[in-house]
């Protein structure tokens, strides 16, 4: 159950030490890449489109000064091109000007290379293309571009490493402090688990622990003096009880009705005796099973001929149809076993039959009672639960469940609105290695 409360919570304090670190290098590494984006777009206009604006006012200042001869730029960074319609200058512009349109600018490439190319009518009707090359500026910023990209990669690889070092120091003490507690049990002496804890706030902690682990050994402590006396103040009142009874059937001789009562007394007493018994082996922490040879079909005949006796006049048949099984376990509770679930069945039959079958290692209990609603199923086994129709403590099922877990046998269910049947599947019996022949 600890595993899945872990589970449910999600990430842990590593995981979220991990995912913190991430976030910030996450919003670095955007920052950074959005930086670059911004710094090549006011590059581009400022270093690339202004330029070539001031290029096409001097060029079209000297044009309009000397159209017979117009000043084309030789600086290697630019490139003109004079194009008068219907002349042979239009056949040698590159054909990704001829995309540009008058007054508009744009980036072309020409036989490999970039440029910043754009187009302005002259005063006598001719076109007049300026190019810049912008080889270098796209150079740098390719690599700028790719230097985000592995810097966002690389800081996420040392943030990862980071935070898992920064946690496990953090976690360090966290862990030795768990480790401690989980090896504490109870009833036997410890130190205090705040000793040796230098951290302060983990020492609160380990403090906070120790006064806890402190009124659990009280509480535990009181358990188990409960136990023990109890143990006694009632096993031996009890054995008294049973042992007076044979004497007292010897007493009132053939009288029925005062056999009759002894009778009913004798069984009582008996059923005492496993609710004690059965109670007191799973208040033990150990829940250790004691491995005796059990006869389940002789328990079996012996509660449906007990309860019997307390049908009276109610409408409803008894029938048992066990085969011969042994189980290991203490027979005081797998009588218990027995008797709760043919109990119950006949508590919520009120007429029809209670069948108690046992074959191949499967004990069940059939009835023709009301049924179990659906919303109750999963709740029946529940310490306490009482459904709409019963009249018990809810205490029944809850110890069969108990019991049945300690001796790791399994139990099923099922109902309908014509019957309940429970299923209680038996382990099988350790092979014992018989002797060694020479």
């Amino acid at each position: 159950m600890a595993e899945a409360g872990a589970r449910a919570t999600g990430f842990g304090l590593r995981g979220r030490f991990v995912a913190a670190m991430l976030a910030v290098v996450a919003i670095l590494g955007i920052g950074f890449y959005t930086a670059v984006r911004l710094g090549q777009e006011t590059m581009e206009r400022v270093a690339v489109g202004e330029r070539l604006d001031d290029e096409f006012v001097e060029h079209l200042e000297l044009i309009r000064i000397n159209p017979a001869q117009p000043a084309i730029p030789s600086h290697p960074d630019f490139h003109g091109y004079l194009v008068r319609p219907g002349t042979a200058d239009e056949a040698a512009l590159p054909k990704a000007l001829l995309r540009i349109r008058p007054g508009h600018r744009r980036e072309v490439r020409i036989d490999g290379h970039s440029y910043y190319a754009g187009c302005e009518p002259t005063a006598d009707g001719a076109l007049l293309y300026l190019l810049l090359d912008v080889e270098r500026i796209e150079t740098l910023e390719a690599q700028l571009l790719r230097l985000a990209w592995i810097f966002i990669p690389t800081a996420m690889a040392l943030a990862i490493a980071a935070a898992l070092g920064l946690s496990r120091l953090v976690i360090g003490p966290v862990s030795r402090l768990a480790a401690k507690v989980t090896s504490l049990q109870p009833g036997r002496p410890h130190e205090p688990l705040a000793l040796d804890v230098a951290d302060r706030e983990i020492g609160t902690i380990a403090r906070a622990l120790d006064r806890y682990v402190e009124r659990v050994e009280a509480f535990v402590q009181r358990e188990q003096a409960f136990t023990e006396d109890a143990s006694h103040e009632l096993r031996t009142p009890l054995a008294v009880i049973l042992s007076a009874l044979p004497l007292l059937l010897e007493d009132v001789g053939d009288a029925p009705r005062a056999r009759e009562r002894l009778a009913r007394i004798e069984r009582a007493s008996r059923r005492m005796h496993e609710t004690i018994e059965a109670l007191l082996f799973l208040a033990r922490e150990d829940g250790s099973v004691e491995a005796v040879d059990c006869a389940l079909d002789e328990r079996v005949h012996e509660t449906i001929a007990e309860l019997r006796h307390g049908l009276g006049p109610k409408p409803v048949q008894l029938e048992v149809d066990a085969e011969p099984t042994r189980v290991q376990g203490p027979p005081a509770l797998i009588a218990s076993v027995v008797h709760n679930l043919v109990a119950n069945a006949l508590h919520h039959t009120e007429r029809g039959w209670v069948r108690v079958s046992l074959r191949d290692r499967v004990l069940t209990v059939a009835d023709t009672g009301r049924g179990i609603p659906p919303e109750d199923l999963d709740r029946i086994f529940e310490r306490r639960f009482r459904g709409s129709a019963s009249a018990g403590l809810g205490l029944g099922l809850y110890l069969v469940r108990r019991i049945i877990r300690r001796l790791s046998w399994d139990i099923a269910v099922e109902s309908t609105s014509s019957g309940t049947r429970f299923h209680v599947r038996l382990p099988e019996l350790p092979v014992t290695p018989g002797p060694t022949q020479t």
